[in-house]
């Protein structure tokens, strides 16, 4: 899952970097910048897939729905971005926003589920 979580953040940094240094779009990005957005979208997109592979430890149950739940929506996100991003679709623009949001909440809830699990202040 350290993996997962690893490329998830390396990948969603690259896109928020991009999207925060060119906030105009595709339109004024490079070949290669338009190639490695798509590329780290699907990263982000597919570690859903990948996390709902990994074995869970019993009493990690509800950390790991609370953690695929926040993954779920990411990979809902990411054809609603790239899509909006492409055509300039404001509306799909907003609805991948507000997946990775509440995407981002989950994510939250569950690191601070399993910080309270091990004893750890965050």
């Amino acid at each position: 899952m350290s993996k997962i979580m690893e490329n998830l953040l390396e990948s969603g940094q690259y896109c928020s970097d991009l999207l925060t240094k060119k906030p105009l779009g595709p339109k004024y990005w490079t070949q290669e910048e338009i190639y490695l957005f798509a590329m780290h979208t699907l990263v982000i997109e597919m570690s859903y897939d990948e996390a709902k592979k990994v074995e869970v430890p019993t009493g990690f149950e509800s950390i790991q729905r609370e953690i695929l739940e926040g993954l779920r929506k990411y990979a809902q996100a990411m054809p609603l971005l790239r899509e909006g991003l492409d055509e300039m679709n404001n509306t799909k623009l907003n609805m991948a926003n507000t997946l990775i949001g509440e995407g981002s909440n989950n994510l939250n809830r569950g690191t601070d589920m399993l910080y309270e699990k091990m004893g750890l202040s965050r």
